[in-house]
């Protein structure tokens, strides 16, 4: 069934050998196994260049056999927990983290996992998922539904302004009522977590270095608002362009580099 590849030559250059993975690859629709008898003087070549197969595959961008059989259970275990309830991608990652000793690259992980399974559906607005197996799409929408439904009436209303960027100094605002509250500033930074844990707010930032433009910074980009941090509700990007581009200094825009730099910023916040 496997596609031979011809390696009589009598010595591969490291690109030759890295070329010749990736060709087996896409011809057969994994990476080659170390076991494959069609790529036997492969094997034997990469190893004595590289050290290890496996470290020849991560050199030609290929997934180790180890890592498949990682993926494989963690895609294992996101359907599982699927399965039990609808999750939004940070219910999912505390969950796994609680079964994963090292949890540095777990986002991406699933992300990986979520991206390539056909059966994983998402419910909700842009920034605000919540991931389900294929079928329930009820389930999903009412657990997303109950997010909200289980916030405080300080913060319903705080949610329901947060359609548009608010400061730290405007959310205070909106939760003081008379002025004489104690420990304002400890409430506001409780609710503020409450609705970033829950996955219904986020930070606005303005971050530096969009790629092949880093002869900008965020201060050249955004003015004054560079150095702000804003709060904004999961699902109103719309509003967030509407802010930046109404507040922002766009007066050099007229230059190409600029503006492909700004462009490109603001596409990174909006994703």
């Amino acid at each position: 069934m496997g596609h031979a590849i011809d390696l009589e030559h009598p010595h591969l250059s490291r690109q030759e050998i890295l070329r010749a993975l990736q060709k087996h690859t896409a011809e057969v629709g994994r990476p080659p196994s170390i076991h494959d008898p069609e790529v036997k003087n492969l094997v034997y070549q990469a190893t004595r260049e590289f050290g290890t197969w496996s470290y020849a595959l991560k050199i030609a961008g290929l997934q180790t056999r180890q890592e498949r059989r990682r993926e494989r259970s963690l895609a294992s275990e996101i359907h599982r927990l699927l399965n039990q309830n609808p999750m939004s991608f940070g219910e999912l990652r505390r969950e796994l983290s609680k079964r994963k000793s090292n949890s540095t690259s777990l986002a991406g992980e699933i992300g990986a996992v979520i991206s390539q399974s056909r059966d994983i559906k998402s419910v909700g607005p842009n920034r605000k998922r919540v991931y389900f197996l294929e079928g329930q799409e009820n389930l999903a929408q009412t657990h997303l539904d109950q997010v909200a439904s289980r916030l405080e009436e300080p913060l319903v209303e705080l949610l329901r302004q947060l359609v548009r960027p608010l400061t730290r100094s405007e959310i205070r605002a909106i939760i003081v009522k008379d002025g004489s509250e104690i420990n304002i500033e400890d409430k506001v930074g409780r609710y503020i977590r409450d609705l970033i844990a829950s996955d219904l707010i986020y930070k606005l930032k303005f971050s530096f270095g969009a790629r092949g433009s880093q002869k900008y910074n965020s201060t050249d980009l955004f003015g004054n608002l560079a150095g702000k941090m804003y709060f904004c509700r999961q699902d109103c990007p719309s509003e967030i362009a509407d802010f930046i581009i109404a507040n922002a200094p766009i007066t050099r825009l007229s230059d190409s580099g600029f503006r492909r730099s700004y462009m490109n910023h603001m596409k990174r916040l909006l994703i």
